[in-house]
């Protein structure tokens, strides 16, 4: 075997090996704590979010925030979430990849604190999971995963669409502009009265209401084992091996 030929499928098998193999970083963690406890106790997996570079192949990081079954399962039409805040870097409109969604800087998010990022989308654009991407300069995925010091979870979201004691309804296909969460959030503290008799919870509610179409979920458990490096393939290390072997026998047998 040419000589030239045979140093280069070594130096292939060399870096495969020394690599051991980190390709991409990536890091998950479970959304476990709701503003509504008697319906949603703590401890429980609601929603799981993976922060994913991909090898920084293009410069974005990406967000995956997907609900798991404890949510899908009491799930009722138009189901999603439509609101998704965490921390790190304080980002503009323009380095984010979610296309109808708006991006909002230093926003409180229900019981869990101030966040650097929101993003909210509305009634018709709900995310089931929810996707976008960062454009990412030097950042990592661990600048995403941090709390401030006003709040302990790194990531919060408001989901709708369930259907709890809702009939055969239990949608909630309006638009969930911040004007309209900030005005509940006023007829919530002024009238305790109405706050009992409604038929539907308002959001952020925690009381016994009938029907409860949303609810904020926050949470930063680290999925165990944690994966933060992604291993080589193991093709990957065959194809090493079968390249070690055949540069072997091509040696003894010029030797001979």
């Amino acid at each position: 075997m040419n000589k030239k030929i045979c140093n280069a499928l070594v130096g292939v098998a060399v870096c495969l090996a020394a690599s051991g193999a980190t390709v991409a970083s990536s890091l998950s963690y479970y959304m476990d704590e709701s503003n509504t406890a008697s319906l949603f106790p703590s401890n429980t997996n609601y929603l799981q979010v993976t922060i994913d570079d991909l090898g920084l192949a293009n410069d974005k990081i990406y967000f995956t925030v997907t609900p798991l079954a404890s949510l899908t399962s009491i799930a009722g039409s138009n189901f999603g979430i439509d609101k998704f805040a965490f921390n790190g870097p304080t980002l503009a409109q323009s380095n984010i990849g979610l296309d109808g969604w708006s991006l909002k800087n230093s926003k409180k998010v229900s019981i869990f604190g101030n966040f650097n990022n929101r993003l909210s989308g509305g009634g018709k654009d709900r995310g089931n999971p929810l996707t976008f991407s960062i454009n990412a300069g030097n950042d990592t995925v661990a600048s995403y995963a941090e709390a401030l010091s006003n709040g302990s979870a790194f990531f919060a979201a408001h989901v709708a669409g369930f259907n709890i004691g809702c009939g055969t309804g239990g949608s909630d296909d309006t638009d969930d502009s911040d004007d309209e969460e900030d005005n509940r959030n006023r007829r919530r503290e002024r009238s305790s009265s109405i706050h009992r008799s409604s038929s539907i919870s308002f959001e952020g509610d925690d009381s016994d209401s009938e029907c409860t179409t949303s609810a904020y979920f926050g949470g930063s458990t680290l999925l165990v084992p944690p994966t933060g490096e992604v291993p080589v393939p193991a093709a990957a290390w065959l194809f090493a091996s079968g390249l070690i072997g055949i540069v072997g026998v091509s040696r003894r047998g010029r030797s001979k």
